[in-house]
């Protein structure tokens, strides 16, 4: 399940997540949200739950591996933008300048690398399988 997307596509996929997460009623007011909505009765689910659990840990690795493509776009847009100005620059200035405007940008990328893997949440955590009944000991003690 490999999807191409371009850089518009993820910036689009990534306002659509934001904007979904900061406008739900939910976040604007968590308190009168859960008052006014009662706990939803539990679900039966046609999947176990280690099912459900590789499904989610799909999803997660997935998203990850969109977030650190994204993560990684930006470094190298940022390193190619400094290899051009430092081409360029003749004086000291001109060269701390653009210096100082790849590691922004890097610290930039890292923020919202950092703050996107906080909205993403933690890994799924595999369920813990019931535990067995002891087998019999079919030898006989005397």
């Amino acid at each position: 399940m490999n999807f191409v997307h371009t850089m518009g596509m993820r910036k689009a996929i990534a306002v659509a997540v934001t904007s979904a997460a900061l406008f739900s009623p939910a976040a604007i007011a968590p308190h009168a949200f859960a008052e006014s909505n009662p706990t939803p009765a539990p679900t039966t689910s046609p999947l176990s739950p280690f099912e459900q659990y590789r499904i989610d840990r799909e999803n997660y690795f997935s998203a990850m591996k969109e977030i650190t493509g994204i993560f990684k776009s930006a470094c190298d847009r940022a390193n190619s933008t400094y290899a051009s100005a430092i081409a360029v620059a003749k004086t000291k200035d001109q060269k701390r300048a653009a210096r100082l405007a790849r590691e922004n940008a890097i610290t930039a990328a890292a923020i919202e690398f950092e703050s996107a893997k906080y909205e993403l949440g933690p890994m799924p955590v595999e369920p813990i399988k019931s535990a067995k009944a002891p087998a019999k000991n079919k030898s006989k003690s005397r």
